[in-house]
């Protein structure tokens, strides 16, 4: 008798032990602590590699800040007595011919008690993978000579705006491409430099997406949209915030060099001129009349800016240097006198100015002699013509004019000397009006805002058309408020 219970005791003490031994793995399959630590937790990392050749050292594993330990290209390992809050983990020793799916680091929120799993997909492929460049161009003013590609830091090649380039043999793994010689109007979708992962597929197919001819828009801030509307970048975010409330920038003007943008500002309460840098937002202010100053335009050379002045009581167009110095108002001019615009041999000024038609287009010497009437609207039909901008060749002007209505304001071409006017957007219902047009830099197209209206609202857009195809008018999608709209961003 003494000795039976003798045996059953120690085989119950037996499978307690066993059990007690077992809890721990018990508690770790329900979500416990695996390490028995209280209050801490686990993460258990799973490691999965396809395709071949594969890693043959395998990998390792670092968890937050303990040593790094080995793993096998395929494996798994239970990590515990963890802290709770986030841990950072990175499978490093990862051969140049695989790629971790996600990448190799990444963060996990460990929870007391529980066990949190990760998996670390690892894609190898032999050496001889090709990758496709495929090269997009969208916009205005297209960069005319092309772009330099690098892969791998190889010398760089060069393709035109629409184009494929192939480069074989790319061993698998993250590689980088660099996009240059890009002209200053065109941006690279995604940056101008890539990463490129090769991995898993014979083919490698990647899409280089520029898009030139940013337009530029005036308000609060000054902001170059994309024709597409799909990018934004703003040249400057205080303006309207540093100063008055009501402060506001009209008319921007580039300057040739498209380093500079000149505009029409509330900044100081009433109208002045000011100049920003581009690449800073630095403002400098031009002129400091008690009297509105507006309507900038650089000359082509860049080193002068006509503008309208109020300061002899009437609208007159005034010359300074590009640094505000040696204001000066041109003589000669009768009546109200706006909008200036310099021809492309900076030879000539056109502008806006009462003709026995109603307001049209007169074209002067930048030093005010020799004025001319361009276009004078039609006889006994009363116009007003307004936003002259001369074509890349000096040899057209293209402006928009309306009659008694604003909201019938159309697009009309005239030639330098005042013959061939004609007009560039149809005739239609006295529902939305056309102004602010800008040529191309290339010559083959006309940019400007069209707004439309009805009872509630005046929604407005940057369209655009080919002068030898009037008829056609298309639409980019992007809001251009009439005095916002500056133009196209210089090459």
């Amino acid at each position: 008798m003494h000795s039976h219970t003798t045996v059953r005791g120690r085989m119950a003490r037996l499978l307690l032990t066993l059990l007690f031994a077992a809890l721990p793995a018990l508690a770790g399959a329900c979500g416990g602590d695996p390490t028995g630590a209280s209050g801490s937790g686990a993460i258990h990392a799973v490691v999965v590699t396809t395709g071949a050749p594969v890693d043959p050292d395998g990998y390792t594993l670092t968890v937050g800040a303990r040593p790094a330990q080995p793993l096998a290209t395929t494996d798994s390992v239970v990590v515990g007595g963890l802290a709770p809050g986030a841990t950072a983990l990175t499978l490093d020793g990862v051969a140049g011919n695989c790629v971790v799916t996600g990448g190799g680091t990444r963060s996990l929120t460990v929870y007391a008690g529980d066990t949190v799993r990760t998996v670390f997909e690892v894609g190898c492929a032999d050496a001889g993978q090709t990758v496709r460049f495929v090269v997009r161009t969208t916009g205005f003013d297209l960069d005319p000579d092309g772009y330099e590609l690098s892969f791998r830091g190889a010398p760089a090649e060069h393709v035109a705006i629409q184009d494929t380039l192939v480069v074989a043999d790319v061993p698998a793994g993250e590689r980088t491409l660099v996009i240059g010689g890009l002209s200053r109007n065109c941006q690279v979708k995604g940056g101008t430099a890539q990463a490129v992962a090769v991995a898993g597929q014979r083919l490698t197919t990647h899409e280089v997406r520029v898009r030139c001819g940013y337009l530029l828009f005036g308000g609060w801030d000054l902001t170059l949209i994309s024709p597409d509307g799909e990018d934004t970048i703003a040249v400057t975010t205080r303006i309207g915030k540093s100063g008055p409330a009501d402060e506001y920038s009209t008319q921007p003007a580039w300057s040739p060099d498209g380093r500079k943008i000149a505009v029409t500002s509330t900044r100081n309460s009433n109208q002045d001129i000011y100049v920003y840098e581009v690449a800073t937002g630095a403002p400098a202010r031009l002129t400091n009349d008690p009297a509105d100053d507006r309507d900038p335009a650089w000359s082509p050379d860049g080193s002068r800016i006509a503008f309208v002045s109020y300061r002899i009581g009437g609208e007159k167009i005034w010359i300074m240097n590009a640094d505000g110095s040696d204001q000066r108002l041109l003589p000669g001019g009768e009546g109200a006198e706006n909008e200036p615009a310099w021809s492309p041999d900076g030879q000539a000024i056109a502008y806006t100015c009462g003709t026995p038609g109603g307001i049209g287009i007169c074209v002067m010497r930048p030093d005010g002699t020799d004025r001319r009437i361009v276009h004078a609207g039609a006889p006994g039909a009363p116009m007003e013509d307004h936003s002259p901008a001369w074509s890349p060749d000096g040899r057209r002007i293209v402006f928009s004019s309306h009659g008694p209505l604003y909201a019938s304001a159309r697009l009309y071409v005239v030639n330098a000397d005042g013959s061939g006017w004609r007009a560039l957007t149809p005739a239609g219902p006295d529902r939305y009006a056309d102004a602010d047009p800008v040529w191309t830099q290339d010559g083959d197209a006309i940019v400007f805002s069209r707004w439309r209206y009805d009872d509630v609202m005046f929604p407005y857009e940057a369209m655009w058309l080919r002068p030898e195809e009037p008829a056609t008018v298309h639409a980019t999608g992007v809001p251009a408020f009439p005095g916002q709209f500056g133009g196209l961003q210089p090459r």
